[in-house]
């Protein structure tokens, strides 16, 4: 059950309902960009009216590690798929809003948020090396951001950026919003450069496939903390807030 639309140009004038079956929509070259709520001749494009033809009950996949760089550049809006999962070999960026009603999740090596997105109690999942949000993430339910490179580190609370690092500011935490879990899941280690009190988080889960450290002054302000690390946690500036220290 469930399509497969696989091609460099497309033009949806009519319905394709997969019912409760998954709909998977990619380029056939490799590196073709695609471009989602305006046409582009050079990517693969998608209006809000073609993908108002795409009906789905269950899953609505976009892209692969084939995929060129996917941009929104046309308000988007989904109330159909239960869940939307976003594929790119090389970055997302997001310039218009997108609101959806099921879950998110969006893997790419650089993810750009820098219009409004919101998504249902399925929650929104990023997985990516670098991760700039400078607009409002709001997640109906968790909010996770996972590193995509083996050994790759987060560093919060940066003052600056490096690269070498998925970094976040604090001023960018306060853009993520979920009334459930804000969790940063590094496959290296994870660090608390600076103050970080995300704003619209209750619970911040810090998980780490190696360390996870705070900087002297690194003060993590919000209601619930927990921490996971298999090779050790230190956290000198004790948070003022319950801490559970997570078996990994």
């Amino acid at each position: 059950r469930g399509a497969t639309l696989s091609a460099d140009t497309m033009n949806i004038q009519g319905v394709v309902n997969a019912s409760d079956g998954g709909i998977t929509v990619r380029q056939t070259s490799f590196g073709r960009d695609i471009n989602i709520g305006t046409e582009t001749a050079s990517a693969l494009s998608l209006t809000q009216l073609e993908l108002d033809n795409l009906l789905t009950t269950g899953t609505f996949s976009l892209g692969n590690t084939s995929s060129g760089a996917i941009t929104v550049n046309g308000m988007v809006t989904g109330t159909s798929p239960s869940f939307v999962f976003v594929t790119s070999g090389t970055s997302f960026t997001q310039n218009a809003g997108v609101s959806l009603t099921g879950g998110l999740s969006i893997n790419a090596p650089a993810i750009t948020i820098a219009a409004p997105l919101s998504a249902g109690a399925a929650g929104i999942a990023f997985t990516a090396d670098n991760l700039s949000v400078s607009s409002s993430v709001a997640s109906g339910g968790n909010l996770d951001v996972n590193t995509r490179t083996p050994g790759r580190r987060i560093d919060l609370g940066v003052a600056s950026f490096t690269g070498s690092a998925l970094e976040l500011t604090d001023a960018q935490l306060d853009n993520l919003s979920t009334p459930t879990r804000l969790r940063f899941n590094a496959s290296g280690a994870l660090n608390v450069q600076g103050p970080i009190s995300p704003a619209l988080a209750t619970t911040l889960s810090l998980a780490s496939g190696d360390t996870v450290s705070q900087a002297a002054g690194a003060i993590i302000t919000v209601p619930s903390l927990a921490v996971a690390a298999p090779f050790g946690v230190d956290l000198p500036e004790h948070p003022p807030v319950p801490l559970a220290l997570v078996p990994t």
